[in-house]
């Protein structure tokens, strides 16, 4: 009897973990008007955009983080453009840290690459 118990309340924070993790992906995802944001803008940021998702499309961590920030530092950006790179930045870093965590040596060197030099931060 005890040890039904435990199964159930294991099995019950395994489900509760699950449907927060897809909760927390979820809000990442960026709406249609953050993706078309770069449509209009002018052709350097659309590069830097594109580059940049290409980047995340392929794990590559430090290179989008780079190109990340340095959109965000860039003055011309609208706030949907703003919210965009944002949540761009915030998958790359979910997703370089769930790679992380699952001992991807790829992830690891970003991570200990992006300690060594960080990049450029808006103030």
């Amino acid at each position: 009897m005890r040890r039904s118990w435990l199964q159930l309340l294991l099995l019950g924070g395994v489900c509760l973990g699950l449907l927060t993790a897809c909760h927390d992906k979820g809000s990442r995802e960026l709406s249609s008007a953050e993706a078309k944001s770069f449509d209009q803008a002018p052709a350097e940021i659309q590069k830097m955009w594109a580059a940049a998702v290409q980047a995340a499309q392929t794990n590559d961590y430090v290179g989008a983080e780079n190109l990340l920030y340095g959109l965000l530092n860039a003055q011309q950006l609208s706030p949907d453009q703003k919210a965009a790179v944002s949540k761009k930045l915030g998958e790359v870093n979910d997703e370089m840290y769930a790679s992380l965590s699952k001992g991807d040596p790829n992830a690891q060197k970003a991570v200990e690459e992006l300690r060594r030099n960080p990049p450029f931060r808006p103030h």
